[in-house]
């Protein structure tokens, strides 16, 4: 079974464009889009890359696994 890890591919400029929005760090979006948090905040930044800003949800395989 292949495990995956979600991400978000976004444009440069769309992090400081993001932060600013939501007025948080630019450190604070990038975990958001990466899914390292899972809070609500993180749910609405990923959500408005997804709608506004023509960034695209992708899932990279890290590891091949037997059951």
């Amino acid at each position: 079974m292949a495990i995956y890890r979600h991400r978000i591919l976004y444009e440069k400029g769309v992090i400081t464009k993001l932060a600013f929005k939501f007025s948080v760090s630019e450190a604070t979006v990038r975990n958001a889009l990466r899914y390292s948090t899972d809070s609500k905040q993180a749910k609405d930044i990923r959500s408005e890359a997804l709608k506004n800003y023509a960034c695209q949800p992708t899932k990279i395989k890290i590891e091949d696994g037997i059951l």
